[in-house]
């Protein structure tokens, strides 16, 4: 009940920032709000496909990088869980991402794009270790699963977009290099 709850939360500060500005113009629901978290990616101008690397925690030459072509999209209704959806190469679906609280996030933003005002959402990924892709698997033994701590099959993460650079890094930083993918629009 995490994300209705958080959707309900998003939606009531809507509602009460309305009616704060009904008395000088229309009541009209901003562009920049949404009752679905679908459609806070296109909203938060966030891209469909990025071409850059995944990387390693470790820094420096030694950090394994992964050349990897991302697509990210919604998850669908008959998954049972709200997020987004991240594939390499055309391939089915191998990391989720959990929004967290993104949609207060873009909504706090005003509608204001990625080159007005930096993104950054925090988010959780998830990732499939069942993916038979030789791409995914190499992505996930040499760049995703060092990022893990024992059992923990998720990554607490920051992604970072500024109109052209877009990143996912680890965050609260636990190695000595946080990016796990770089890449540009």
């Amino acid at each position: 009940y995490e994300k209705l709850i958080e959707l309900l939360e998003t939606r009531l500060r809507c509602y009460s920032d309305m009616a704060k500005n009904s008395s000088t113009a229309p009541t009209v629901l901003p562009f920049w709000y949404s009752d679905s978290i679908s459609a806070c990616w296109d909203i938060a101008g966030l891209p469909h496909t990025v071409s850059g690397a995944f990387f390693g925690p470790q820094s420096g030459i030694s950090s394994p990088q992964v050349p990897a072509v991302i697509s990210l999209s919604p998850s669908q209704p008959e998954q049972g869980v709200t997020g987004w959806n991240l594939t390499v190469g055309g391939g089915g679906t191998f990391i989720f991402i959990d929004p967290r609280s993104s949609p207060k996030t873009i909504y706090a933003r005003g509608g204001k794009t990625p080159e007005e005002q930096k993104l950054q959402l925090d988010c959780t990924l998830y990732f499939n270790k069942e993916t038979k892709s030789p791409l995914e698997q190499d992505i996930i033994k040499h760049c995703l699963e060092p990022f893990t701590m024992g059992e923990n099959q998720g990554v607490d993460v920051r992604i970072i977009f500024d109109g052209s650079a877009f990143e996912i890094r680890e965050h609260p930083a636990k190695h000595s290099s946080t990016i796990m993918f770089r890449g540009t629009f």
